[in-house]
């Protein structure tokens, strides 16, 4: 080989490895953003958790102070409206399956024989159906 030919063959290998490095750099920055959106994620669900257990630790001690201040009688009543809040949040719970079961419809696999508008009242009249549920919860949580 002469020098001409050598410094084209190494001249073609690092433009090969150039884009070799671009590459790697391009495959590290998306699994940058995948980490950070990750990382975001749950960062929010650890807030939603937080609060949860913030709201039953409240709840609890709202339970202790009602249970020291009353009788036999009201704990009676007590425990039928304790029954009655977690009925709710069984139905809430039921609810939010028919939600994704309704959104995943929606979105990616919409029936043949509905329209888009007729899918969009569907879960127009789910959210309503929620909104409802969760102002009885309220009324259970204002009560106590």
């Amino acid at each position: 080989m002469t020098l001409l030919e050598n410094t084209q063959a190494f001249e073609k290998r690092l433009f090969e490895w150039e884009g070799h490095l671009i590459q790697l750099e391009e495959d590290l920055n998306a699994l940058g953003s995948k980490f950070e959106a990750q990382s975001n994620y749950y960062s929010a669900a650890e807030s939603n958790l937080d609060q949860i257990e913030m709201n039953l630790q409240k709840f609890e001690s709202l339970v202790t102070i009602f249970e020291e201040k009353s009788g036999s009688n009201e704990s009676e009543a007590f425990n039928q409206n304790i029954q009655g809040a977690k009925g709710l949040s069984r139905q809430i719970e039921d609810y939010e399956t028919e939600l994704k079961i309704a959104q995943s419809k929606l979105y990616h696999d919409p029936p043949e024989n509905m329209t888009n508008k007729e899918l969009t009242e569907h879960l127009a009249s789910l959210f309503s159906l929620y909104n409802q549920l969760a102002q009885k919860m309220k009324r259970y949580r204002y009560y106590y």
